[in-house]
């Protein structure tokens, strides 16, 4: 009776031990793999932007923006001039008839650019443009700087590049830009030192 009882005993022990070997016990979730790499496509969007750049633009709107009653007047009178310019009735700004945008030589650079300004009332000039994108906006612009870059260079104009629906037109409106290009004692509809300035090129 005795052995039974201990043969008994023995046999749900092991069975005991067997189920409990056999038992899964969950494991915890594994910390995710998963990693996110900000990729700056600065560079590829600066390239597209100078090889779109690079050509022949007309300027079909000219646009000043100025004060209105006084040279303080924070109310701004706006003053635009659509295709050809009078410089006979029109001659206090260096008036844009086109430019033309070639990459920087002898040795291309990714970042500058050639341009030759043509004005109506004014002898051609040659400046340079260097191109910057600003993160995460993707906003282009331009510091336009006199003939030539890094030699006793001046920066005259600096610009926010806004592209249109159409790759062939394109907004240069000014950030800032040098008062001494505006000619107030000139005859024209200005009537004080402007404040904002824009110009609409269009690709030939």
């Amino acid at each position: 009776m005795i052995r039974n009882f201990i043969f008994v005993f023995v046999l749900m022990a092991v069975f005991s031990i067997s189920c409990t070997n056999d038992t899964i016990t969950p494991k915890p979730p594994s910390p995710s793999t998963t990693s996110y790499v900000y990729i700056d496509d600065s560079e590829v969007l600066l390239q597209n932007m100078k090889k779109k750049l690079i050509g022949t633009w007309n300027v079909i709107l000219t646009q000043t923006d100025y004060p209105y009653r006084s040279p303080t007047d924070s109310l701004l009178m706006t003053f635009p001039i659509r295709g050809e310019v009078d410089c006979a009735k029109e001659n206090q700004w260096d008036y844009l008839k086109s430019i033309t945008i070639s990459e920087l030589t002898p040795v291309p650079d990714k970042y500058l650019l050639n341009v030759v300004n043509h004005y109506y009332c004014r002898p051609d000039r040659k400046t340079n443009f260097m191109l910057r994108i600003q993160k995460p906006d993707n906003i282009f612009s331009i510091k336009e700087f006199n003939c030539c870059l890094y030699s006793n260079s001046k920066e005259i104009k600096s610009y926010e590049l806004i592209p249109t629906t159409t790759d062939t037109e394109m907004i240069l409106t000014t950030i800032a830009f040098d008062p001494s290009y505006f000619h107030l004692e000139n005859v024209g509809s200005i009537k004080f030192p402007p404040k904002r300035y824009m110009i609409i090129i269009e690709k030939k």
